[in-house]
């Protein structure tokens, strides 16, 4: 019995269900697109990016942590060490991989940032936040169409995202200009 209350408790932990597979996501993907505005977006938003930076390894928080310091920090080569070093240690940890391809975007390294937001996307198909920086690495690297495609899956999930919406006016306005 003592043994059946331990297995409760520990799959009621939001550490063993943290990340991507976190069962707490589903209904917060359902509020978001039932948000009626960005205000009311913005606090979900909170709630599952918290949720996806969580994982059930300490050394891998605390990784995760260095690491966003780092970069934040505008330490690019030291954070993409460290974001390397936690895919390394935890390959299905997807927002390992979206922050490794943030950092890849700000070095101008696009193709590999390209490569680790679809890692992201196998391990969290609702990564609003890599869908929209996908279509950001498709501007840069004048993938027009992708980058619309991929900021319109963005919306999908989360339908009140105002920098994606500015930005698909922004290629709108680019698509108009541009038509023949």
């Amino acid at each position: 019995m003592k043994n059946i209350l331990a297995i409760i408790f520990l799959l009621s932990s939001p550490w063993v269900l943290a990340d991507q597979n976190n069962l707490r996501l589903a209904e917060l993907f359902e509020q978001l697109k039932a948000a009626e505005d960005a205000m009311d977006a913005g606090m979900i938003e909170v709630r599952i990016w918290d949720i996806w930076g969580e994982h059930p390894d300490p050394d891998i928080d605390e990784l995760m942590f260095i690491a966003m310091d780092e970069l934040s920090g505008d330490q690019y080569g030291l954070a993409l060490q460290s974001f390397t070093e936690i895919i390394e240690r935890a390959p299905n940890f997807s927002e390992a991989w979206n922050m490794r391809a943030t950092t890849h975007f700000l070095l101008g390294n696009y193709p590999e940032s390209e490569a680790d937001i679809m890692q992201t996307l196998e391990l969290e198909p609702n990564h609003f936040g890599a869908l929209s920086g996908l279509g950001q690495v498709y501007v840069a690297m004048e993938k027009y169409y992708d980058a619309r495609s991929a900021l319109r899956r963005a919306l999908q999930v989360n339908p009140t995202m105002p920098g994606v919406i500015a930005n698909l006016e922004a290629l709108q306005r680019y698509f108009n200009a541009t038509a023949i």
